[in-house]
């Protein structure tokens, strides 16, 4: 069951980090897009700043879960070299349950934001007038992602100890 589990977690991890692919490349699309129209038009989408914005938000959050499944994030591990298995997976499953609190409390707190910018209607003060509760559940399905697999790891590493970390990436 906890294998089923562990795929799921690991294909939507995936699925965030395609998500984050895209809006990539739609940040880039839009600013050339906006660029071109300034140049050679004098005209502009007047909403490059906020979708550009609300597109990197969405990134950075989709992107986290699948950052931290291939262990790419950033870790310091003066400490935990120096302590044998036990300690190490004790440090581990104690920085893994810090990290989950912390991560749960923002999550509630994106939780409640949503809730009432969706009863309220709020709309972002732009030309555009975007609902904000759409960033918002933007930010929360990546939260909710990353929080899924923080709970699968901390199982993981409880059972087996923590996955290595990545190696750096070739080319």
């Amino acid at each position: 069951m906890f294998q089923w589990i562990e795929i799921m977690t690991e294909r939507l991890a995936a699925f965030g980090r395609l998500i984050a692919q895209v809006l990539i490349v739609y940040m880039m699309l839009h600013i050339m897009l906006e660029i071109m129209l300034r140049v050679f038009f004098r005209t502009s989408t007047y909403s490059m700043n906020e979708f550009v914005g609300y597109a990197l938000a969405g990134m950075v959050f989709f992107g986290l879960a699948e950052t931290f499944y291939q262990r790419r994030h950033v870790r310091v591990n003066l400490l935990i070299v120096a302590l044998p298995p036990l300690g190490q997976r004790i440090l581990d499953l104690s920085c893994l349950v810090a990290t989950g609190l912390v991560m749960s409390g923002l999550t509630y707190v994106v939780w409640l934001t949503f809730q009432r910018n969706l009863e309220r209607g709020s709309v972002s003060p732009s030309i555009m007038a975007v609902p904000t509760w759409i960033i918002d559940l933007v930010i929360l399905t990546g939260l909710v992602l990353f929080l899924l697999q923080l709970v699968v790891t901390i199982i993981r590493t409880a059972i087996s100890g923590m996955k290595p970390d990545a190696t750096p990436l070739e080319g």
